[in-house]
């Protein structure tokens, strides 16, 4: 941010020039320096919150899964460490954390995005009984997860701008799919299909906004990093004790 003295009344034109390798968002306002200060405290409260909760959940998924041994816990802990480092991305405190690798840099959020994909249905087949899946939604699943490691793959070799289409499209579908696979199983009165649903609703809207952003279509995003922050918050809490 720049201080701007404007007497009263007066009208200045400012020009900003932003420019990027990847994805970025530029949200602009003005404020008082005081007010200014105030939303950076209440901001940084809000984050602390949130990877507070992240590390405690990370931790207690390790924990479960080296007593328990039971798959849906490793899932669930590599889910968690991917999607907190899409928040890390999106809130920009893993730029002071990994500013010195400009590769990694460009590439980090598509990466986490990715990854959350793929850990995020084998968690979701395993936490809602994969035998009990439906075949048509089970074979997506296979497909993007398929879909997921070639985009990985080409994260080596293919151009940002087809790397990040490719992985927004996959996200885009997998969010109604696990959805609908909640719905259904839900229907069928099945308690942890029910907690998911609930859990992850929240987290389904924001999470596609935050990919068509990724696209290039949504330019207000501020707002929806909020809510899908809190929706992550809601599904690890809810997971957490299901």
């Amino acid at each position: 941010g720049f201080l701007l003295h404007l007497a009263p009344g007066e009208t200045r034109e400012v020009y900003l020039r932003v420019a990027s390798t990847s994805s970025i968002t530029t949200p602009i306002s003005i404020a008082s320096p005081a007010a200014l200060l105030q939303h950076h405290e209440e901001k940084n409260i809000r984050i602390g919150i949130f990877y507070g909760i992240s590390i405690a959940v990370i931790f207690m998924a390790a924990i479960f899964y080296l007593l328990l041994r039971e798959t849906v816990y490793l899932n669930f802990f590599f889910f968690i460490i991917s999607i907190t480092g899409v928040m890390l991305c999106l809130d920009g405190v893993g730029y002071k954390i990994w500013s010195h690798l400009q590769v990694w840099e460009q590439y980090a959020i598509i990466i986490f995005e990715a990854l959350a994909g793929i850990f995020g249905i084998l968690f979701a087949r395993h936490f809602l009984r994969s035998a009990a899946t439906p075949g048509t939604i089970d074979l997506i699943y296979r497909g993007l997860i398929v879909w997921f490691l070639i985009c990985l793959v080409l994260a080596l070799a293919a151009p940002y701008k087809t790397f990040v289409f490719l992985v927004s499209i996959a996200c885009l579908l997998l969010i109604p799919v696990m959805f609908i696979h909640g719905v259904i199983m839900s229907l069928k009165r099945d308690k942890p299909a029910i907690m998911f649903t609930a859990g992850w609703s929240g987290f389904f809207v924001a999470g596609a906004l935050i990919f068509i952003s990724n696209l290039g279509y949504a330019h207000h995003m501020d707002v929806s990093v909020e809510y899908f922050r809190l929706g992550i918050e809601l599904v690890m809490l809810g997971l957490s004790f299901s």
